[in-house]
């Protein structure tokens, strides 16, 4: 395999892994039964392993996902 494939292979396997930590956080903040403590922690988890994966991604977790878990986790208990 060259070097450029495995370096694709990579990426392929970080972003997978980005979207599912995503998804899982916008479930976990979509459940009825985190306060708003608890909420919070999993956003700045989140951002923590993105920061850590995905050092260049920060600014887009800030402005994309950020203010959609917060949306997800603010709207979900307006209507429980």
């Amino acid at each position: 395999m060259l070097g450029w494939e495995w370096h694709m292979l990579e990426e392929e396997r970080a972003m997978r892994a980005l979207r599912k930590v995503m998804d899982r956080t916008s479930k976990r903040l979509g459940s009825s039964d985190l306060d708003e403590d608890e909420a919070v922690r999993v956003m700045e988890l989140t951002r923590s392993w993105v920061l850590k994966v995905f050092p260049d991604k920060v600014q887009a977790y800030d402005s994309i996902y950020k203010p959609k878990f917060e949306h997800i986790y603010y709207n979900g208990r307006k209507t429980a």
